[in-house]
């Protein structure tokens, strides 16, 4: 089995309309400061800081992030590091706005970006994508664990 969960489509929609908008503003600075010649002044240098922002922040946190669950092993690759954890060292898995929070036998906790569970949604009581991910993991952490001979280790 092996099953994988990215961000919402909403959520890299947006991500990929901020590449393209810090992409747009990135050149239209570059192309005003070649075609007139003129030395760069703070504005434009704001500019293509901001044009790099909209570049770089929308790929970490909207089109990077996602959750790889196998038969053995869970996969988290957040915007910044990639966790390898074996499904017998799974203790916990809790959702919430932030991401689902994975706990580990050694209380190591791990965020999940990939998948969140709006506050409204919490209020309201309603089953979300989030709360299915957790579910999933749970089952088979639980089902890993009562096979003989599992396999166990920490994050990687």
């Amino acid at each position: 089995m092996l099953r994988t969960w990215n961000v919402s489509l909403p959520a890299r929609i947006f991500g990929v309309v901020s590449v393209i908008a810090g992409v747009l503003m990135f050149v239209a600075v570059i192309i005003t400061v070649v075609g007139y010649g003129e030395p760069v002044d703070g504005a434009q240098l704001g500019a293509l800081a901001l044009g790099s922002l909209f570049i770089i922040a929308p790929l970490l946190a909207t089109l990077r992030p996602r959750v790889t669950l196998t038969d053995t092993e869970l996969i988290v690759r957040n915007p910044m590091r990639t966790y390898q954890v074996a499904l017998a060292d799974v203790a916990s898995v809790d959702n919430g706005y932030s991401g689902l929070v994975v706990v580990l036998r050694d209380d190591t906790k791990l965020q999940v970006w990939a998948v969140q569970k709006s506050n409204l949604a919490r209020l309201l009581n309603r089953q979300t994508r989030s709360d299915e991910v957790a579910a999933a993991i749970r089952t088979q952490a639980q089902a890993v664990r009562q096979k003989p001979g599992r396999r166990t280790g920490s994050a990687k």
